[in-house]
């Protein structure tokens, strides 16, 4: 893994290994273009592409490069490299990247001959399918070109990081995703705070303050503190951090946790606090902790009465789901029209914005976000109920591969990294409910990437026991 590239013997395929990549990036560029609509790319998209490849030029083996940028997709990446806000050009910043380390990595004699199997390529190619039938059933969308291009590319990049993992430190690869995440928290309580200061104390409160920062509303800011939190509670419960890190782990956790609270997002508290439950289970100190602030909570309310009015105004209990129950049983009036092939992809929005009342609540979500804010009814609405099947098929296979997992790896080196990825797919597939940015697999492949990740290293750890 440490070796460079000059210390390597070049194999025969090396002289048209070039001209493919170089082909493959020209054509990722252009989708970006026709993408964006426009021949100019930001900067920001250059100077990020030129740094990804210059990094893994000095280090070949470093994939944690790539895994750290995961948790800044939803919203921080534009705060640092000026970058189009459109998902598709952080998309092919990540993928033209993540081919070059490939690239680097056959190159230096890192990369593994022995293949790794894979079962969730099965139901990613069923799903493909389900897509082209949906595609050819309606007319095309001009959105329905990026979501199958990016489908398409989903299958390849994938099994690419399958075998790309061979080798490495997988501590190494969440720890990125945690640092990652904390950036992201910082950016958003930068950005935050210089535009708005002294509302933050206020917004902690009483929960009435929704901020919207680079754009982006605080549901998509929220995002980085629901993927760092459990990554990190999970190396932390289970004593994985050095004395070194530990300090600002700490401080990263505490950036993500007012993150998550002056964001405000519910589902993102909800599927914090579920993946947290979780882990204190995993561990005989940590479960004992848990028991005792959960007797203990009663007292809090009864000795301080206040605690019930700040708890149920900071959780909107009064306002309830505000506009996505209408969106929900728009859905799922669309599912019955077209339960086989569904609308096609792409036209959800078009058609909701034709029939959604003109009401705020409604007309707040639809111009936040062109989805059904949950992530099984978008793929049933756009790609018809079959669509379901393998989405809900990759998440059950990941549930039984894990129990399988569990008793091989349970005391062993190996069960806080399985613990860490359990977690972040449950706080993953509860966030799924009330917004489409884990698995909306038809959409952008960006929202597809943490959940490519969790499910490489559950493939890798199922290689090392059951091979």
């Amino acid at each position: 893994m440490n070796s460079t590239l000059r210390n390597t013997t070049i194999d025969p395929w090396a002289s048209i290994k070039w001209p493919i990549l170089g082909l493959i990036i020209a054509v990722s560029i252009a989708v970006a273009v026709l993408a964006l609509q426009s021949i100019l790319i930001p900067v920001g998209f250059w100077l990020a592409l030129v740094a990804c490849v210059v990094l893994l030029r000095i280090m070949p083996s470093g994939m944690e490069i790539l895994l750290f940028l995961i948790p800044a997709f939803a919203p921080a990446i534009p705060a640092f490299t000026g970058l189009s806000a459109h998902y598709i050009v952080l998309t092919i910043v990540w993928t033209a990247a993540f081919l070059f380390y490939w690239y680097f990595q056959s190159l230096s004699g890192a990369w593994h001959r022995e293949s790794i199997r894979t079962p969730y390529i099965y139901p990613m190619i069923v799903y493909r399918i389900i897509f082209t039938i949906s595609i050819l059933s309606h007319p095309l969308h001009k959105n329905a070109l990026n979501y199958s291009l990016q489908s398409i590319a989903l299958i390849g990049i994938y099994w690419l990081l399958v075998q790309s993992l061979q080798g490495q430190n997988l501590r190494r690869l969440i720890l990125a995703i945690i640092w990652g995440s904390i950036l992201s928290a910082a950016a958003f309580l930068i950005a935050f705070s210089l535009g708005s200061p002294k509302y933050i104390l206020f917004g902690l409160l009483y929960g009435v303050l929704r901020p919207v920062v680079m754009d982006y509303s605080a549901n998509a800011w929220g995002w980085c503190a629901m993927v760092g939190m459990p990554l990190a509670l999970a190396f932390l419960v289970h004593n994985l951090f050095t004395r070194r890190q530990l300090a600002g782990i700490l401080g990263g956790l505490l950036l993500l946790t007012i993150t998550a609270l002056v964001c405000n997002s519910r589902s993102v508290l909800l599927a914090i606090g579920a993946s947290s439950i979780f882990i204190m289970f995993t561990h005989p100190k940590a479960r004992k902790r848990l028991f005792l602030a959960i007797s203990t909570l009663p007292i809090l309310f009864v000795l301080v009465p206040q605690t019930w009015f700040f708890a149920q105004n900071f959780l909107r209990l009064k306002v309830g789901l505000t506009g996505r129950v209408l969106l929900w049983r728009l859905a799922s009036d669309y599912i019955t029209e077209h339960p086989l092939t569904g609308l096609g992809p792409g036209w959800f929005f078009s058609k909701i914005v034709v029939d959604a009342p003109p009401t705020p609540d409604a007309l707040h979500l639809i111009t936040g976000r062109l989805s059904a804010h949950n992530s099984y009814l978008m793929t049933a609405t756009d790609l018809g109920i079959f669509a379901l099947l393998p989405v809900l098929f990759i998440i059950g296979l990941f549930a039984w591969r894990s129990t399988r997992l569990w008793r091989r790896l349970k005391g062993g080196p190996d069960f806080p990294l399985l613990v860490a990825i359990s977690a972040m797919m449950i706080a993953g597939v509860i966030r799924a409910f009330f917004e489409s940015d884990f698995i909306f697999l038809h959409g952008y492949l960006s929202d597809s990437l943490l959940l490519m990740v969790l499910l490489a290293i559950q493939d890798l750890l199922y290689h090392r026991e059951f091979s």
